[in-house]
């Protein structure tokens, strides 16, 4: 291989402005494409510490045109936050009538979280009826009742009232300290006695994002069959009831994405992170003192339930069973038996990395960086172990 040499390359002068434009900094300082986000006080952690914060719906129109200093700690949030902001977002928050703004501030009114929510449902009937039959009628402005009517073909979701949390973001000094769970909780809060049937959000989703909104009781009802081409995310939706009569509605959205994505993680989502779809798979129950669970039994003949024991006898290879593996797999992520067998977390990326997503042993060994005799054996007791729950002799 021959030495490469590189060489630094450094631009000082600008392609768009010149140096030193007043054009420029009139346009970034009108746009606040450079706000900042508040310095905080010794009394600002304070208060985080003791969550000593309250929400306030924020007042857009005395913002832009009285107290920029509010708007730029609320934008300037968004900034550090890499929202990836455009010059249009302010545009979009200045006049989007069905959006509403809210900040969580401390005692000291510093704004700490930004939270920007949409208004969406309470469709009407004719629309509703044209989502239902086109394929490209997609009214913006409503994705999630788009998406539950689109999938689920469900006509009576688009006439609910929601709200679409856009964008919700911390300031980066006071990261993982419960501020945005705290901000969720009261925004929910301000929509429940308004009488609003339910919440949600989409977003590009990572493992810690999912986590944030799973532990707030969010869940996945879709995730997108494409990366997004900017960000490299697949776009997850989740939702919440806050009536209680819609819980049952959404547990069963639940139930039916698990049994399209551990289908689609074989041929769509093969290259998605396995911890990622892990979180969406198993960390989405929110009902959980519910009695009524949905049990389910794998679809095997008794031939595969035979060469299931084989493959645990050593007799035959995973290769040579992996339908028979597959099913079985497929049918305890789908299950909500609390009687089924407890795997590890590593034991289900196992599964999900070797099976659902029909790795191989040594793709499976890399992506999770352990040992490869170690990820056999856990990968041979995991099956074990459904097998003993499932297959009745």
């Amino acid at each position: 291989m021959k030495d490469v040499s590189l060489k630094l390359v450094k631009m000082d002068e600008p392609i768009r402005y010149s140096k030193g434009d007043p054009i420029e900094m009139f346009v970034f300082n009108t746009l606040l494409l450079k706000a900042t986000p508040p310095e905080l006080t010794k009394e600002d952690y304070e208060d985080v510490e003791k969550l000593n914060v309250y929400l306030e719906h924020v007042d857009l129109d005395k913002w832009f045109l009285e107290d920029s200093r509010d708007l730029e700690q609320f934008v300037g949030i968004y900034v550090y936050a890499h929202y990836r902001n455009e010059p249009k977002d302010l545009g979009i928050l200045a006049d989007a009538p069905h959006y509403e703004a809210f900040a969580l501030r401390t005692s000291t009114g510093n704004v700490v979280t930004s939270i920007l929510v949409a208004k969406e449902g309470s469709l009407p009937k004719d629309l509703i009826n044209e989502i239902y039959k086109s394929k490209e009628a997609e009214p913006s402005g409503h994705l999630i009742p788009v998406a539950i009517e689109k999938h689920y073909r469900s006509k009576k979701f688009p006439k609910l009232k929601g709200i679409r949390v856009v964008r919700i973001a911390t300031h980066p000094k006071l990261m993982g300290r419960g501020l945005g769970s705290k901000a969720l909780e009261l925004l929910e809060k301000v929509y429940r006695e308004k009488g609003y049937d339910w919440i949600g959000s989409g977003f590009g989703a990572n493992p810690r994002l999912i986590k944030f909104w799973l532990k707030n009781r969010y869940v996945p009802i879709h995730i997108s069959p494409r990366r997004n081409k900017v960000s490299g995310e697949y776009t997850v939706v989740v939702l919440k009831p806050l009536k209680k009569d819609l819980e049952n509605e959404i547990r069963e959205y639940y139930r039916e994405f698990r049994i399209k994505f551990v289908e689609w993680l074989r041929y769509i989502h093969y290259d998605i992170e396995p911890e990622l779809a892990r979180a969406l798979l198993v960390e989405g129950h929110i009902w959980r003192k519910i009695k009524s669970k949905f049990a389910l039994e794998p679809r095997l003949t008794k031939i595969q339930r035979k060469r299931l024991e084989a493959f645990l006898m050593g007799v035959l290879s995973y290769e040579l069973t992996s339908d028979a593996v597959n099913e079985l797999v497929k049918n305890y992520f789908i299950d909500e038996d609390p009687k089924k067998p407890k795997l590890s977390a590593d034991e289900e990326l196992i599964l999900i990395c070797r099976t659902l997503q029909a790795r191989t042993l040594s793709q499976t060994v890399d992506i999770m960086r352990i040992d490869r005799n170690v990820a056999k054996q856990r990968f041979e007791n995991s099956i074990k172990k459904l097998c003993d729950h499932y297959i009745k002799n």
